[in-house]
């Protein structure tokens, strides 16, 4: 059963569809899973946030130490626990990710996700602001560009304050295989950003892989 198969059963199993209005996307793309999974070690305690069916938190869960999936709908944070629950290496956590302190919950944490369309720059800033080791995240290709582009393409003088402050973009590559399930052409971009040093002592270079 290919990924795409498998989210078709699921579906149908727990009676779900993807809500738009919390930007929800359920991923099948195994290409994707592989590139967002391939650094996380036993060591590691991952924040996942927006899980959905679980394609990607299976994998982590057979990786990681650790992880907690940070989900606003209930339905999915069920289907989570259900599908998952002989694994002991799994916290779910039913809330808005903006509302969750990860400094508290995990220090030191890596975090992967698949982010809500509608709220990607602000967890990005969220993100950004926050002692978490690596970022990799799938995100729209606009909003990639908006924070790699030079001064001059920038659209606000924000913009580019936020990528020249917080972040430098490397390497930015939009995918060209459908990535989601009942979306057969998308805009997704695969591109590095890593984490402006800061000018404190106790800061720590991140790394963010879109």
């Amino acid at each position: 059963m290919n990924l795409e198969q498998e989210t078709r059963y699921l579906i149908n199993k727990y009676d779900v569809h993807a809500h738009k209005n919390l930007g929800q996307n359920f991923l099948i793309n195994e290409d994707s899973i592989i590139a967002m999974t391939e650094d996380v070690t036993k060591n590691d305690t991952i924040i996942e946030i927006g899980p959905g069916l679980g394609t990607l938190t299976e994998v982590l869960l057979e990786k990681a130490k650790k992880v907690i999936t940070v989900e606003l709908d209930s339905k999915m944070c069920y289907i989570i626990k259900d599908r998952f629950k002989n694994y002991n290496n799994l916290e779910i956590i039913n809330d808005d990710i903006l509302n969750v302190d990860i400094n508290k919950i995990a220090p030191s944490a890596k975090v992967v996700a698949n982010l809500p369309y509608y709220i990607t720059t602000s967890i990005i800033t969220k993100l950004l602001d926050i002692d978490i080791q690596d970022i990799k995240i799938l995100i729209q290709k606009e909003v990639a560009d908006r924070i790699c582009a030079t001064p001059r393409r920038q659209r606000s003088r924000s913009n580019y304050i936020f990528s020249k402050l917080l972040c430098r973009c490397r390497n930015n590559k939009e995918s060209k295989k459908r990535i989601f399930y009942t979306i057969t052409k998308s805009r997704i971009c695969n591109s590095k950003i890593k984490k402006a040093k800061k000018t404190t002592n106790r800061s720590k270079k991140r790394r963010i892989i879109i």
